[in-house]
């Protein structure tokens, strides 16, 4: 199962594994490994050899492994994944003052910690720019969730609904990302 939602920040799931050859046990999974989910679709206008286009193709931080049960000579038991920015969200921490608009700070701080200065288009559809463009904020030892939370709750646009109009979510099929 992947979860995704428009208020989820990063992409998760889980996956089930009924295990009879008790793989837990001889490959010591422990749940810091990782996961790559790979998803390949028909191309009906493929002119190649392969008849086949990857349509997913993710890499996940597995961080839990929950107990399972034992039946038998079967033991079941479920890990729990989700996108290693989250973990890299939850962990780094900023202090420092950040200049311009809500998104032109966001979308700096994520090019410094997680896309390494690569430009927007490289990984997201689509970067909406908020107003105004003239913000100062104080980040006081937040971590990098904490700083989205703060700017997607106070960003706006001149087009937006209503004051919290702007989003920021992970979809499974981001190539690499689809963020808003």
């Amino acid at each position: 199962k992947l979860y995704e939602g428009i208020d989820k920040y990063f992409v998760s799931g889980r996956i089930s594994i009924v295990d009879g050859q008790d793989l837990i046990k001889y490959y010591k999974i422990t749940g810091q490994e990782s996961l790559t989910i790979r998803l390949k679709a028909r191309d009906e206008t493929a002119k190649s050899d392969s008849p086949y286009k990857t349509v997913v193709e993710r890499t996940f931080k597995i961080y839990a492994v929950t107990d399972g049960k034992v039946e038998g000579n079967m033991q079941y038991y479920t890990l729990s994944f989700i996108d290693p920015n989250a973990i890299l969200a939850e962990e780094k921490r900023i202090s420092q003052t950040l200049r311009g608009s809500y998104s032109d700070i966001l979308l700096k701080v994520w090019q410094e910690h997680f896309a390494w200065n690569n430009p927007p288009d490289s990984y997201t559809d689509h970067w909406e720019q908020t107003l105004p463009a003239t913000n100062a904020i104080t980040v006081p030892n937040w971590t990098l969730n904490q700083l989205i939370n703060y700017i997607v709750s106070n960003a706006s646009s001149d087009d937006g609904m209503w004051k919290n109009s702007y989003f920021f979510f992970d979809t499974v099929c981001r190539t690499p990302g689809n963020r808003v």
